[in-house]
């Protein structure tokens, strides 16, 4: 009998808030439909349409989303970029990494140690009664009866200890092997873009692969298929020799400033998958010396990953994958250098308001040092976005050098809102946002939403001036600096520790939900 499959859609309408222009503020009402997706086997999502037409929406791997081939089609050939699909593909993977696996990082050993807590305490309240108490210490008189069930509990004590130290370890395994599949399938990308790249007097191709093929392009693509494999059997290091090689550039590796700590990454994944995370001599001749002196390790010593080390490695690896791509699309497709400068900034944007402020830092110094012809709104965007990144991480000195870096005098004015608003020039802004109107360039969403206006939103001058500009009162965005993390992080303690006192569950709450703007 086949399984019974039920899918539902359920459209709801909303109603948002915009101009005579129909731009999103708060002036009279409009509508928005949003579409909830629930399948039996694929799970739940959702999307949204201002038009209530979803007919351009695939449910893909348990979430709702829009079809993105058409956001990132070369506009001047009207033809998809492949270059631009694999980064916009790798940054959506990550960005997921960043929202979730980080909470569950954060939350193995506080789980696993709930589960044993909670269990031996209900045990010990049903089956026994105080006898005595010390500081820290409560004695337990129980019937004699009851040891077998007491040694089970023990058994349950020790092994959810085992699987929260484990947790970590298989995020980190999880996250590397993401990497490499993401690696992989622009190994391919560039290959194909350029198949002589592969081509030598030294390859070939069993005569069986030959026989068996169904056309020459079935023979191409296993070719294609075993140089990757061949290429992603080597360690991290080759792997980048192959990129700078066969792409020709010659800079990864040293313009990368944390590429010993990416590749000391690598190696403690393989630690975990081949000796259980005990120290050998591969490990130790393939580790940069400085890493391993700084780690004060030796051979037959044990790697664990706790969740400070997950998320440093996470941002490592976020950050060398996505320069990776952007460099290696510049080089083979130069003329879709537009396409790339706006898919970056749209990633270090949203980094910015997940509240991943030192990520975004990174890769936007990185833009700005990118060579090649550049639009000069995608310079000034990525220079107006690295101060802001260097603000809210209290870095206040290297926010002002970088916007002192430019003259902005004679720039648009949602520039120069943007800038005021990253010095913290409350009364320029306000100024500024008068001048503009109503149907400036600059919305009432975006100055509701844009982190930029973090720096100036609470004052008397800005909230005033956002009343005369658009006759109702500012209503700062909801959206929280640490993403899903912080808006989940209390919710989860909660749950697990409702049985102890709240004030406890609320102070390790909130360490985890900063954890992601540190």
């Amino acid at each position: 009998m086949p399984k019974l499959q039920i899918t539902r859609y359920t459209c709801f309408k909303l109603n948002l808030l915009v101009n005579d222009s129909g731009r999103n503020c708060m002036a009279k009402a409009a509508d928005l439909f949003v579409c909830f997706y629930d399948d039996t086997e694929k799970g739940y999502g959702f999307s949204y349409s201002d038009k209530n037409d979803f007919s351009d929406f695939d449910f893909d791997n348990g979430v709702l989303v829009e079809k993105i081939e058409k956001e990132i089609e070369n506009i001047k050939t009207g033809e998809k970029s492949l270059m631009a699909t694999r980064f916009v593909n790798f940054a959506d993977t990550m960005k997921g990494y960043i929202e979730f696996l980080r909470l569950f990082a954060s939350l193995g050993s506080f789980i696993s140690d709930n589960i044993g807590r909670e269990a031996l305490i209900d045990f010990l309240k049903k089956n026994g009664s105080i006898v005595g108490e010390k500081p820290n210490q409560k004695i337990f008189r129980i019937s004699a009866q009851k040891k077998q069930e007491l040694l089970k509990i023990r058994e349950i004590l020790k092994s959810s200890k085992i699987v929260g130290k484990e947790i970590p370890q298989m995020l980190l395994m999880g996250l590397v092997s993401s990497y490499e599949h993401q690696m992989a399938l622009l190994t391919k990308i560039i290959i194909e873009m350029n198949p002589k790249i592969i081509i030598t007097k030294e390859k070939s191709i069993p005569l069986i692969d030959v026989i068996s093929a169904s056309s020459i392009e079935d023979i191409k693509n296993k070719f294609i298929e075993k140089e990757i494999e061949d290429i992603f059997r080597e360690g991290p290091e080759k792997q980048i020799e192959w990129f700078e090689k066969k792409v020709g550039i010659t800079d990864i590796k040293s313009k990368h400033e944390n590429i010993n700590v990416f590749l000391e990454i690598f190696e403690r994944r393989n630690l975990f998958a081949h000796n259980n995370g005990i120290v050998n001599d591969i490990y130790l001749s393939r580790v940069s010396k400085n890493i391993t002196a700084n780690l004060n390790v030796k051979k037959g010593d044990y790697l664990s990953v706790d969740s400070v080390y997950f998320q440093e490695s996470l941002d490592i690896i976020i950050e060398f994958g996505a320069k990776l791509i952007q460099v290696c699309w510049r080089k083979l497709a130069p003329e879709e250098s537009e396409i790339a400068d706006s898919l970056l900034s749209n990633l270090c944007f949203e980094l910015i308001i997940s509240g991943e402020y030192r990520l975004a830092k990174y890769l936007l110094a990185f833009a700005r040092d990118l060579r090649g012809p550049r639009v000069d709104i995608f310079s000034r965007m990525f220079i107006v976005n690295h101060a802001n990144a260097c603000k809210l991480l209290n870095e206040e000195k290297e926010a002002v050098a970088i916007l002192d870096s430019v003259d902005w005098s004679a720039s648009a004015i949602n520039f120069q809102c943007c800038v005021a608003a990253v010095r913290g020039n409350a009364t320029e802004v306000a100024a500024l946002m008068k001048k503009t109107g109503k149907n400036g360039e600059i919305s009432a969403l975006e100055f509701q939403e844009w982190p930029v206006f973090y720096h100036v939103r609470d004052s008397d001058e800005f909230l005033k001036a956002f009343k005369t500009t658009f006759g109702v009162d500012y209503v700062p965005s909801s959206i929280r600096k640490g993403g899903i993390v912080g808006s989940l992080g209390g919710l989860a303690f909660a749950v697990l520790g409702e049985k102890r006192q709240a004030s406890k569950s609320d102070s390790v709450a909130k360490k985890v939900s900063l954890r992601s703007v540190n």
